[in-house]
């Protein structure tokens, strides 16, 4: 713009010394064409005022609408020149209202110079730094804090232009400052957290897990490796969990069940399941597990916690078994018993499967106790119970339902003569039973048999249809079996 001015002045100075060389010539006053010339001279030096005018004004409201535009911005823009003091060529209000200082302040207390100038040290030096290590280099960006005249401090991201002469030295720089003190903030709050976060899985002996749903990874605290002996990110986690027998073989669908809820977005989960520790043994864990959606709420990360309840576990299970068990026997107690069989008895039978029920009761037990005392008596019992359990296997249910009254029940046989082989096992089983080294201590039982569905579909229907068949049996002599039908075995 301003070799611009001067093109127009340069013109404007011919004219005026033309004109005034045409004015004083007397041979040019005394013709027409002479006092033409002179009044064109005059009319095109007018013009040329007029048109430097209006550049003038132009160039004005340019600079206005440039000085207006770097004020409103929210952010610092100032030019120093290179020169010994750093003069400050160029500063928007941004700038100054980032340094706490006014402009007169500037100017009357560091004499608009950019080297008395707080902070100004550090923006050279990053400059000068960077001209000796890359000078070709026309601009960089950098972080740095700046204390304010009130004594704050700010973070300031500047964003540097380096202009340069023919001679490859630099004439100005120039500084685009932006206030990045509350992303710094946020950025110290996260990595604070994130120490607490560490420091907190540390402390703990729960592993805290993340689930990428897409991706398929899992990557647990520290704490994982030190359990399982496992890596703490796995790959393909969906696949690689069933690996190297991690999961108790009898938990395997409960493991699919918290994955399948994992992928499907359900917002929370909560499971017991037991898994290999680093010793080679299974213990109980308990997994819960929260999820986090995307603004479009669809489900993207699991954030869950695994947590040691192995020995809660083995005591709740312990207590629960008393509840469960006869305290003498070990076996079902009376209220179990019921419970379990109706249960069995309510779900779908396999086709042409039966049931059994077998009432056993000891003979004259009594006469036992009365003779040998209760010690034995209560070997008697005990040793009986032993021996009914390794005759059945583990789905059946044998339960103890009075002082000598057993109840075995059979579910998901083909036919009766398997129930007839289990009853004469049991018979044969206790007569060759010699208790507390007392061969006159001899034992029989009594075995009244009921077959569902024929002698009924409840525990309840069979088990009277069975005390039915026993109480036939006592009346005619003892030590055999028989059914409800009236069918009868010597054992």
């Amino acid at each position: 713009m301003k070799k611009h001015y001067l093109k127009h002045i340069s013109v404007l100075l011919s004219f005026s010394i033309v004109l005034t060389i045409c004015v004083e010539m007397p041979f040019i006053q005394d013709y027409i064409a002479g006092k033409a010339l002179i009044v064109i001279l005059l009319f095109t030096a007018l013009y040329y005022c007029l048109k430097l005018q209006e550049n003038v004004r132009a160039y004005d409201q340019q600079n206005l609408e440039f000085d207006s535009l770097m004020d409103t911005v929210s952010c610092g823009i100032v030019t120093y020149a290179l020169d010994d003091n750093l003069t400050i060529l160029y500063a928007n209000a941004g700038y100054y209202k980032l340094i706490g200082y006014s402009p007169a302040q500037v100017r009357q207390k560091f004499n608009n110079s950019g080297r008395n100038f707080i902070g100004a040290e550090k923006l050279l030096s990053k400059i000068i730094v960077s001209d000796t290590i890359t000078p070709n280099i026309d601009n960089l960006t950098f972080d740095f804090t700046l204390k304010r005249t009130d004594g704050t401090f700010v973070w300031l991201r500047a964003n540097c232009y380096r202009y340069h002469r023919s001679n490859n030295r630099y004439d100005t720089v120039s500084y685009l400052l932006l206030d990045i003190t509350k992303s710094k903030m946020y950025q110290q709050k996260l990595l604070l957290e994130k120490e607490r976060y560490h420091i907190a899985t540390e402390m703990t002996n729960d592993v805290i897990f993340e689930y990428d749903i897409e991706t398929d990874i899992i990557e647990h605290s520290a704490k994982y490796t030190e359990l399982f002996g496992r890596q703490a990110r796995c790959i393909n986690f969906s696949k690689n969990i069933y690996k190297d027998n991690f999961v108790y073989r009898k938990d395997i669908d409960t493991i699919k069940k918290l994955i399948n809820s994992f992928r499907s977005g359900e917002p929370k989960f909560s499971t017991e399941l037991k898994l290999r520790n680093i010793e080679g043994s299974y213990a109980w864990f308990h997994i819960n597990s929260q999820t986090i959606y995307n603004i479009r709420h669809e489900p993207i990360k699991v954030i869950g916690k695994i947590v040691n309840i192995d020995t809660q576990k083995k005591t709740l299970l312990s207590l629960e078994k008393k509840a469960c068990k006869d305290p003498l026997t070990d076996l079902y107690n009376k209220a179990v018993t019921e419970t379990m069989i109706n249960s069995f008895l309510k779900k779908t039978p396999k086709s042409k499967a039966i049931h059994a029920l077998m009432i056993i009761d000891i003979d004259d037990f009594k006469d036992i106790n009365d003779t040998f005392g209760h010690l034995i008596g209560d070997e008697v019992l005990k040793t009986f119970s032993m021996q009914l359990q390794s005759l059945f296997g583990p789905n059946d249910v044998i339960g103890r339902i009075g002082g000598d009254e057993f109840v075995a029940f059979m579910h998901d046989i083909r036919s009766t003569k398997t129930v007839f082989r289990k009853a004469n096992a049991i018979s044969h089983t206790l007569r060759q039973n010699q208790y507390a080294g007392n061969k006159d201590c001899m034992v029989s039982a009594s075995i009244g048999i009921a077959i569902s569905p024929q002698n009924g579909a409840t525990y309840k229907e069979l088990l009277d249809a069975a005390d039915h068949a026993l109480y036939q049996i006592k009346s005619s002599g003892k030590d055999c079996f028989a059914t409800a039908n009236n069918t009868y075995q010597n054992s």
